[in-house]
């Protein structure tokens, strides 16, 4: 993306996109500008085209192109991040293991979210009342995640007892 780039290019590029930042209480540095749609990575033209930010920022500090086949990971789990030390080159598997161990593996595939029944119920009920946008805030998701889940696109981890036979020992 960047690779033939001229420095005074990249520098103004990169003053650009720091003017649309803020520091977080987490020490994230957080895109306040446009962001996808429904999926909460931000976006700005480059070069002709549109590109995620953390991206390009992440190639501006590492000075290269993102390997072709690998992904642009967040240590922080924080998708509106951009701060570099917060980004890694990882490989598409390293990217599905941490949706796997952050409890996101369900969000935007249709499969089983992070949220439990009682959570989704609440946000039922709060539908009509709340908009998708203040609940995610509140749940810590993407308003298209509230619409799915609130429309049974996405299905909630259940809660179940344990017996004494799932106790060992």
């Amino acid at each position: 993306m960047i690779e033939w780039a001229e420095q005074w290019y990249i520098d103004k590029i990169k003053e650009k996109l720091l003017s649309q930042t803020r520091r977080n209480e987490s020490g994230c540095l957080e895109w306040i500008g446009k962001t996808t749609d429904g999926v909460g990575y931000g976006l700005i033209g480059f070069l002709g085209e549109q590109v995620r930010v953390h991206r390009l920022m992440w190639e501006i500090h590492n000075k290269r192109p993102i390997t072709k086949g690998m992904y642009c990971c967040h240590k922080c789990d924080n998708r509106k991040c951009v701060e570099p030390e917060h980004l890694y080159e990882g490989t598409p598997s390293d990217n599905q293991s941490d949706r796997i161990s952050r409890g996101r593996q369900g969000e935007n595939c249709g499969g089983q979210s992070r949220f439990y029944e009682g959570e989704v119920w609440l946000m039922k009920k709060l539908s009509g009342k709340v908009s998708h946008r203040m609940m995610a805030k509140m749940f810590k998701t993407t308003s298209s995640n509230i619409s799915r889940l609130i429309n049974d696109k996405i299905k909630p981890k259940v809660l179940r007892e344990t017996s004494s036979s799932d106790e060992k020992g």
